[in-house]
Formats: C-alpha cells, structure tokens, sequence
C-alpha cells in the first residue's frame, strides 16, 4: 500500500474507532449503576483475538486485567473499538487488543507485542505511567500514538491526547465553587502526577478569584496506603472552627472508595463543607459512595472533549442512583 494511502486508511480508523471509543467512556459512566456493569476482561470472553481482517493494523492498549474499576472501563472500550469496525464496514483495518495489566510495565510490553506484530497505531493507555512507558517503544519503530491520560505532560514526540485534561477540568469546577460563594477550601490531594498537576490548576483558579487554601493534606496512591491521617488533618481543621467552604478531592474511583467513609466517620460527609471533585468523579457507581452525594463534579461535553465553560452551566451533582440520575445545579 502506497504511503498516502496508509495514512487515509489510518486516518479513517482513527476517527472511526476514537469516535466510537469516546462515546465509551461516557456511556460507561451513565450505565454503571451503583457497583458498576460487569466485569472485564477474562478467557472466556474469546481473549485478545483481534477484530478485522484487513492491512492496516491498530493495537488498542488498555488495562483489561488490571485492578479496580479499569478492567471494566477497558472491557466497554475494547468493545466500542469493535463496535465501530462493524458500524464503519472498514474492510482495511484490523483491531488488535492489547493487555497492559495497568501497569507501566504491562504496557510496555504490550506496545512491543504492537510493533512485532507491525501495528502502525496505537489507541490507549490509559494512565499516564503506562504512557511514558509506550512512548518510546512507539517511538523507535515511528508509530504514533493516542492516549486516553488527562496528564498533559505525556504528550509530545509522537504521543497524542484525547481526554478531559486536568486543566480545564479542575479549573472549571473552582470556578463554580467559587461563583456559589466558596471561598475557604481544603484540598486532600493523591501523591501522584495527577495530583500535583490538579492542585496546581486548583490553587491558580482559586488566587485568581480572591479565595484561598486554609488546610492541605496529602495521601500515598495504591492499595493498603493509611489514609486516616491525612483525611483526620482536613477533619481537625473542620471541627477546630477553621473557616472551610469546600473540600477538593481531585480522586479516582478506588480512592473514593477508601476515602469517602473516612469522610462520614469524622463528620465532613453531608456537612457545611462541600465536596468538590474532577472528571474522576466520572464513574459507575459514583452515587453508590453515600459521603459523596452532593459533591460537586465537572460534566463533559461529549462532542467538544471539555468541560462547560461558565457558571450559567453548572457541574454534576454526585446522585444516590448514580451518573445517569444525576441533576444540575441550578
């Protein structure tokens, strides 16, 4: 196949399946229930037999074994991915899925897996740790790639980004925040690339607009991690009398999980303060987490890939019955 034509052809995947894949990730969230969908990936759902039979190959990388809530988000965007070869009648392309664990090394070597088998895209990761570690298999072999991380500081060199970037993502939910006469916040921030770049955008939106950071605390991600301390520093300034309008929690899913019933247990939960989080929010079940119902969220706009832009269109409110059933601030 001519150049030229390998890039339509390429080109033409890449919308089809992206298109396909970033309805996924919302319809994920909308579906999911409290407790979530079904489950992942495993042998019996056929494996990584890839989809198509035609010459151009695309490697799908997502961590359809890894742990939490990932495997079943993968398992929808793996199927979104096929779904859209059908939809499209693409004769030319075949859709190869790739297993990255959810780890970074997991996902290297699904990217060498990718290039032995002469894939000439890559969809995926994920996670920005997975990303750094595509990069540069990809990079040697000059394949480009389109990740799905909110972390800004992995793209480049051959690496692309379709996602809800934190920027614009933390920034429009302290811009609510403090449109709605919050000015005093606490922030409970993972020890992690996210966390760093979310608290970053989350203090620039807040000294911008006259409000500031009256008690920070910080948490170790992974399993097992103690979060009791720092989540009992946010309480100890809570009930000492400190002036607290807001608490940002710019967590995942498996966090919330661990956090939100520390929340209830030291008496922030359902209180005076209010729960601000990002597009993680953005997850089945979200509303089956009870100290987080009525937490404030960024919803996106699917076709744009943002979040709304002003104070006339508020966030998502965290419902019991979860995303689909959540109402808008009005």
């Amino acid at each position: 196949m001519r150049s030229v034509e390998k890039l339509c052809a390429l080109m033409s995947a890449a919308r089809a399946l992206l298109g396909a894949i970033f309805v996924a990730l919302l319809v994920a969230a909308c579906t999911g229930g409290p407790g979530g969908g079904g489950g992942g990936y495993s042998e019996g759902d056929g494996g990584l037999a890839p989809t198509g039979s035609g010459g151009v190959k695309v490697a799908l990388l997502l961590p359809l074994s890894g742990s939490g809530d990932a495997p079943q988000i993968a398992q929808a965007l793996r199927q979104a991915g096929e779904l859209a070869l059908f939809e499209f009648n693409n004769p030319n392309v075949t859709l190869v899925p790739k297993d990255t664990k959810g780890t970074p090394q997991g996902a290297a070597e699904a990217a060498e897996s990718a290039v032995s088998e002469k894939a000439e895209l890559i969809i995926g990761p994920l996670f920005a740790d997975e990303v750094r570690a595509v990069a540069p298999v990809a990079g040697r072999s000059g394949i480009p790639v389109i990740a799905f991380s909110s972390d800004r500081n992995v793209a480049g060199n051959n690496v692309y980004l379709m996602s809800f970037l934190a920027g614009a993502d933390v920034g429009r939910i302290a811009s609510y925040a403090l449109s709605r006469g919050k000015k005093n916040f606490a922030v409970l921030i993972p020890e992690s690339a996210y966390g760093t770049i979310a608290e970053r955008e989350f203090a620039k939106a807040v000294a911008s607009a006259g409000g500031r950071t009256v008690v920070r605390a910080t948490y170790p991600t992974g399993g097992g991690a103690n979060l009791s301390g720092p989540v009992g520093r946010v309480a100890g300034a809570v009930k000492s009398g400190q002036q607290v309008d807001a608490l940002f929690l710019p967590a995942g899913p498996d966090e919330l999980r661990a956090i939100g019933p520390l929340l209830a247990s030291n008496g922030i939960a359902g209180g005076k303060t209010q729960l601000l989080g990002t597009g993680l929010w953005n997850a089945p079940g979200i509303g089956s987490n009870s100290a987080l119902v009525g937490g404030w969220y960024p919803r996106p706009i699917p076709a744009a890939g943002t979040v709304l832009p002003n104070a006339t269109n508020p966030p998502m409110a965290v419902s019991r019955r979860g995303w689909r059933a959540c109402p808008t601030m009005r």
